[in-house]
């Protein structure tokens, strides 16, 4: 069965699934964040010393980007199929907008910032006193931070709007 426009009907218990499952995924890519930002991270550099903190957080980046590309890609997709369904929700497409840009932060975070902070690090040790390594690993890291913290804000943002945003029992 389609709507008029010939998008196929999703059932009202569907949806709900759908909407509840979106929220349960972009709600796990957040939690991990928070625990990896406050309780992993800190209490690697807190228990041993700087040398192996530093290898067990670069040992952990790579799985931690690649955790929130799956639970924001899926969350993405299942939020875009209630869009579609609901075509003049204008909340739930800019939470659609919101994940997308979520999605893309984090590409550019794992993809593009962790080599370049993990090259500069290690330039940084390796250069002579006076050399300005350090302070482009420093640019490097600080800018990685930015990047985490305006990541977890605008998917926090996602998951109220879609949470504002029930499913209609009816396609628009």
């Amino acid at each position: 069965m389609t709507t008029g426009s010939g998008v196929p009907m999703m059932a009202p218990m569907i949806a709900t699934a759908v909407h509840v499952l979106a929220g349960a995924f972009l709600g796990a890519g957040l939690g991990v964040q928070l625990f990896f930002s406050f309780l992993v991270a800190p209490a690697a550099f807190r228990l041993v010393d700087r040398g192996p903190a530093v290898r067990l957080m670069e040992g952990l980046f790579p799985g931690y980007y690649a955790l929130g590309l799956v639970t924001t890609g899926i969350a993405l997709v299942l939020v875009l199929m209630l869009a579609i369904r609901e075509r003049r929700s204008s909340r739930r497409w800019g939470t659609v907008a919101l994940l997308g840009v979520v999605l893309l932060g984090t590409v550019y975070a794992g993809g593009v910032l962790l080599p370049q902070t993990r090259t500069a690090r290690l330039r940084a040790q390796a250069a002579p006193a006076g050399d300005l390594a350090p302070l482009a690993f420093s640019r490097l890291h600080r800018r990685a931070v930015a990047v985490n913290i305006a990541l977890f804000g605008v998917g926090a943002l996602a998951l109220l709007l879609r949470a504002a945003t029930p499913p209609r029992l009816t396609p628009s």
